[in-house]
C-alpha cells in the first residue's frame, strides 16, 4: 500500500517525504517504498530526532540519525528536524557541534525544527546550518519556511 500511495505522490510532482522514527516503522516503510523506484535524485527525505532522545549524548544523536538513515535507504538525509522548538535549548549544550560534524561528514544536508507556537520563529535562522522551519498552526496549515521562503 505505501509503495502505491509514495508512487502516486512522484507521479504527481511529490519529492519531499517528511517522517521520523517516533512514528512508529514510518521510516522503514518509507524507506522500502523509495528504494521499489528507480533512483530519483530529486527526491528530499525528513526525518526528526526523537522529542525523548537525550540531546545532550552525541553518540546517541549520532546513532539516532544514522538508525534514521539506514531505515530510509539514504545516505543523506535531505534534513534533519528537531521535533520541537525547546530542542533548540540544547544547542549550546552540544546538540549544534554533533549537527555542524554530521552534516560536514554528509550525512544531513540541513537542520530544522518543527514548532507548533510561534515564541521564537527567527531563532533559528541566526545558526548556519539552520535551513527549514515548520510551523503548524491551530488551524491545521502547515507552513514551511527555507530561509524565509514559503515552501508550502
Amino acid at each position: 500500500m505505501a509503495y502505491e500511495i509514495i508512487s502516486r505522490a512522484l507521479e504527481h510532482g511529490v519529492n519531499c517525504f517528511d517522517t521520523a522514527q517516533a512514528y512508529g516503522n514510518g521510516e522503514f516503510v518509507l524507506g522500502r517504498a523509495l528504494r521499489y523506484r528507480e533512483a530519483e535524485p530529486d527526491i528530499k527525505v525528513i526525518s526528526k530526532l526523537s522529542p525523548d532522545l537525550q540531546l545532550t549524548d552525541s553518540k546517541a544523536v549520532e546513532q539516532s540519525i544514522k538508525t534514521s538513515c539506514q531505515n530510509l535507504g539514504v545516505n543523506q538525509l535531505w534534513c534533519l528536524m528537531l521535533h520541537r522548538a525547546d530542542q533548540l535549548d540544547f544547542w549550546d549544550q552540544g546538540l549544534g557541534q554533533v549537527l555542524s560534524d554530521v552534516a560536514k561528514r554528509g550525512c544531513i544536508k540541513h537542520v530544522g525544527v518543527s514548532v507548533y507556537e510561534l515564541k521564537r520563529p527567527a531563532e533559528p535562522y541566526s545558526i548556519p546550518i539552520f535551513r527549514l522551519f515548520r510551523y503548524h498552526a491551530i488551524s491545521g496549515t502547515n507552513r514551511c519556511l527555507m530561509k524565509g521562503f514559503r515552501l508550502g
